[in-house]
């Protein structure tokens, strides 16, 4: 069951990839030629590019799912080495440290598509740009909680240093 989801988690990002992508090529030829890129802090255009800058951020949005998926599928036996703070801890602790960092980051990994996403669509379906911290207050939170997640399951699995 857990690799079945962990698959799922898996493809979450690469789905919203290609419906995003999808979506772009089907309205493309519908955009002005000058469309904005960049925002203030008040959601404002305050840049204007040409509309195949779409194109840019799906680029980065492709590789940043690349470089994800591809750091969760890391072979355990060579990650569990590299675990940090882990020191002093069991190996099934060291193995349940691993998951649960694996899983944060897919979960992160579908927030950052998210958020990116409604970067990308909100200015050409006239959204406004300041809801973009919703997704990054979903990061941070997911950072958090695996943090605490990983410090339990370390006091949990620790070796006993006396002996």
């Amino acid at each position: 069951m857990k690799n079945k989801k962990r698959t799922i988690l898996n493809l979450i990002p690469l789905a919203l990839l290609i419906g995003l992508s999808i979506w772009v090529l089907a309205i493309y030829s519908d955009l002005p030629q000058t469309i904005p890129i960049h925002y203030n802090m008040a959601g404002e255009p305050n840049g204007w590019g040409s509309k195949t800058n779409i194109f840019i951020l799906l680029g980065v949005l492709g590789v940043l799912d690349l470089f994800m998926v591809g750091f969760t599928l890391i072979p355990r036996k060579y990650a569990i080495d590299f675990i940090n703070g882990a020191e002093g801890c069991t190996q099934e602790g060291k193995e349940l440290i691993y998951d649960a960092s694996m899983d944060i980051l897919r979960i992160i990994n579908i927030f950052v598509n998210l958020a990116l996403g409604y970067v990308l669509v909100a200015p050409l379906c006239g959204y406004p740009m300041n809801y973009v911290w919703l997704p990054v207050v979903g990061i941070v939170s997911v950072f958090v909680w695996g943090a605490v997640k990983c410090n339990k399951i370390k006091k949990m699995h620790q070796t006993d240093a006396k002996g």
